[in-house]
């Protein structure tokens, strides 16, 4: 048997000695009662000490806003029973002291018409009424601080949604996203808002999409600024799209009064994707195929066939020939 077990055999024939000694087992039980005596005496009597409390700032001002950072917690020298103090430091995280600044600056030196300086002391009995009854509030620190109060202003920013999207084969949007309402109102410092313009939505992803989407979204909005409403309905108008094949004139745009020109072919094949509402309202009227005689003036043989107006809400649009020749006669 190697060294280390039979220190271990002995270590354990000790305990439990110990275990059976009567003696140990009375120490150890007066023991725990005098220390909790102790410590129940200890917590009878009144002490001097200093707790931190959290501030929060609460109620400011119509379109007026902190342009200073006024102490954000609170050092209050108390005196109070142990019991009561315990109580406290177990609350304290929970419990910050809120202040009433349209209330505090009634109270206080006013500077000038944006500073207001604060006494701490004469914040002792909004401070007592929230801390607690058992406790008295000895000092606080710091003794003075100062409130700085500026002047808000209001502007209307443009909202961005802030999309991606994916369909499912054949279906697509048929027309821009709308955004409800299309401007919020900012309301912040004038510098602040002078480089402010617009406003984004959260990102929101969308996949195999395939009816339309009614939703409302978050704006994020820059720290210190208030906006009117804080989200915005989004609405993406979607639907099952197919093609359309339709036959459209070629014309010439800035064409002389006394020239005539032949087109050759004068009219091409159009082909594109439109949503099944639109399929049947659709027509040639819609579409406006030219060249310009510009480029007929240079002497080229063919020229480039160009779209003048198409409607928003087709797709893949496509159309050949995609070049025309032409003949001119003049009058």
């Amino acid at each position: 048997m190697d060294s280390q077990k039979i220190t271990e055999i002995k270590g354990l024939i000790r305990f439990e000695k110990l275990r059976n000694d009567k003696r140990v087992v009375v120490f150890l039980v007066c023991l725990l009662i005098s220390s909790a005596l102790w410590f129940l005496n200890a917590l009878n009597k009144d002490y001097e000490t200093t707790l931190i409390y959290p501030v929060r700032y609460i109620n400011l001002p119509e379109k007026r806003f902190l342009a200073n950072d006024p102490p954000a917690e609170f050092e209050l020298q108390v005196n109070a029973h142990g019991f009561a103090l315990l109580r406290s430091k177990l609350n304290l995280s929970f419990a910050p002291i809120v202040l009433d600044v349209k209330r505090i600056i009634q109270d206080a030196e006013e500077i000038n018409s944006m500073s207001y300086r604060i006494s701490g002391s004469r914040l002792n009995s909004r401070i007592s009424s929230q801390v607690s009854n058992e406790i008295d509030i000895l000092g606080i620190r710091p003794e003075s601080f100062l409130i700085v109060l500026d002047s808000l202003h209001a502007k209307q920013v443009s909202v961005i949604p802030q999309i991606d999207i994916s369909f499912e084969p054949q279906y697509n949007i048929t027309s821009a996203i709308k955004v409800l309402p299309e401007k919020v109102t900012f309301t912040a410092p004038g510098a602040v808002l002078d480089t402010l313009f617009t406003v984004f939505t959260e990102i929101k992803k969308y996949t195999k999409v395939k009816k339309p989407i009614e939703e409302t979204l978050k704006l994020i909005v820059p720290d210190k600024i208030k906006v009117l409403p804080d989200n915005v309905k989004i609405i993406i108008p979607v639907e099952e799209f197919t093609e359309k094949k339709i036959s459209i004139p070629v014309t010439v745009s800035d064409k002389p009064e006394n020239v005539s020109i032949k087109l050759f072919p004068s009219r091409i094949q159009v082909s594109f994707t439109v949503g099944l509402s639109k399929y049947a309202e659709i027509s040639e009227n819609d579409f406006s195929f030219v060249i310009p005689f510009a480029e007929i003036s240079k002497g080229k043989q063919n020229i480039q066939v160009q779209v003048e107006k198409q409607p928003q809400f087709i797709r893949e649009l496509k159309y050949t020939p995609s070049t025309v020749e032409f003949l001119i006669e003049e009058e």
